[in-house]
């Protein structure tokens, strides 16, 4: 019935096309639909695979929810790039342009139910943690980056050691009053920005100690 819900600490995934609007400024609407389909086809088997749950899809977003783990939902948006690689192989075959994506992952509590009035109602997802996974997924633009995750999902990974994870920014991000922790997970990334990243890691992680710890101008030459 609407408003039934329930309440679950889930980890909830955003993705989202660069550069959608544009694209579709030279679009039909059967080719439209055809990447449409195209992308949601790359990236359903990855998110189910982890376990994960579609929770909607809007043309260029898609919003998935995993109960079973943050370590999930990690897997899935790396698995989702590598079958985007793929699909792109094949866009750049039929001479189309390739998909590029953003990713946010956040783990918090979340409500899933449903919504609605007399003749339509809808399986929605609701709560902070969608709202900050939305922002994260944001600020891959600011990185140039494919995958952030929050810092509530980085304290709750069970095999952090699995992947390439490196902290980006303390940030405040839109609309919230309190800073967010970000971090990248990079396994994705191209072989030889991959090696630079993990040279460049103790570095990184120095720059950091000094900025927490108030020495900003040292932080910066670091």
């Amino acid at each position: 019935r609407s408003g039934y819900r329930v309440e679950r600490v889930m980890t909830v995934l955003i993705s989202d096309i660069r550069g959608y609007t544009t694209m579709l400024e030279d679009m039909n609407v059967y080719e439209a639909s055809n990447l449409a389909m195209g992308f949601l086809r790359a990236v359903e088997v990855p998110i189910i695979s982890c376990n994960g749950m579609i929770q909607d899809v809007r043309g260029d977003e898609i919003v998935a929810v995993f109960e079973s783990g943050p370590d999930n939902a990690v897997r899935a948006g790396l698995a989702m790039l590598r079958s985007l690689r793929e699909h792109n192989e094949e866009r750049l075959a039929l001479g189309s342009e390739e998909l590029r994506v953003g990713i946010g992952i956040n783990t918090g509590a979340v409500g899933v139910g449903l919504v609605g009035g007399v003749n339509r109602m809808v399986l929605t997802i609701i709560g902070d943690a969608v709202n900050l996974a939305a922002r994260i997924e944001s600020a891959n633009k600011r990185y140039s980056s494919s995958l952030l995750i929050s810092d509530a999902t980085y304290r709750r990974l069970a095999e952090r050691d699995q992947f390439d994870i490196r902290r980006m920014e303390r940030v405040m991000v839109v609309n919230r009053r309190r800073p967010v922790t970000i971090y990248e997970v990079y396994d994705e990334d191209p072989a030889p920005l991959r090696e630079a990243k993990r040279s460049a890691q103790p570095g990184f992680d120095e720059a950091f100690r000094l900025f927490d710890a108030g020495e900003t101008d040292q932080a910066r030459d670091a």
